[in-house]
């Protein structure tokens, strides 16, 4: 990686790390900032793309943050600003997000099938790294770590992140995607 492609990749970290300030991640504990930096590291096992490792770190700033498209492409470009945008749900902000869970997955499911694979592999990144929290939390607390999600049906958490395996079949001789398999099993059964 060159110089100037490690700096891209510090300031959308420290980005990102303006965007998530003060966040918390759900139940966790831990500042929100974890999880993309945890992304960004499961998806440097995949690429060394700079632009590829910016929008994982990113991944979650339109969804979750008040900055647009528009923010991310004038710091970063169009490229990771639609990578960014790619991966972004429309969260329905004017309706409760359980009633809108299934709505938000079913349209990401359908979206990321036809996804690029750089696409895919921040996808992957994100699951996994919410699927190693989710491993944690199984193992502390059981099914009732499914409480503090929006979708509180364990079945329907599981038809979602299984439906992630259908969409990445590219990525499956991977060791992340394995590892999100054997996660899988261990907390879905």
């Amino acid at each position: 990686m060159t110089k100037e492609e490690s700096q891209i990749i510090e300031k959308a970290i420290a980005f990102a790390l303006k965007a998530h300030h003060g966040s918390m991640r759900k139940g966790g504990g831990y500042p929100y900032i974890i999880h993309p930096l945890e992304t960004t590291e499961i998806v440097a096992h995949l690429t060394e793309d700079a632009e590829i490792l910016c929008a994982a770190v990113l991944h979650d700033v339109i969804e979750d943050t008040p900055y647009t498209y528009e923010d991310i492409k004038a710091e970063f470009g169009k490229r990771v600003a639609d990578l960014v945008n790619w991966e972004s749900e429309d969260k329905r902000r004017d309706r409760p997000a359980s009633e809108t869970w299934r709505i938000r997955k079913e349209e990401t499911i359908e979206r990321d099938k036809h996804a690029p694979i750089e696409v895919k592999m921040i996808l992957l990144g994100d699951k996994l790294s919410n699927m190693r929290g989710s491993r944690i939390d199984f193992r502390k607390n059981g099914d009732i770590m499914w409480e503090k999600f929006n979708m509180k049906d364990k079945s329907q958490q599981e038809w979602y992140y299984r439906s992630i395996c259908d969409v990445i079949p590219e990525l499956s001789d991977t060791l992340a995607y394995k590892e999100y398999c054997e996660i899988l099993e261990e907390v879905f059964g």
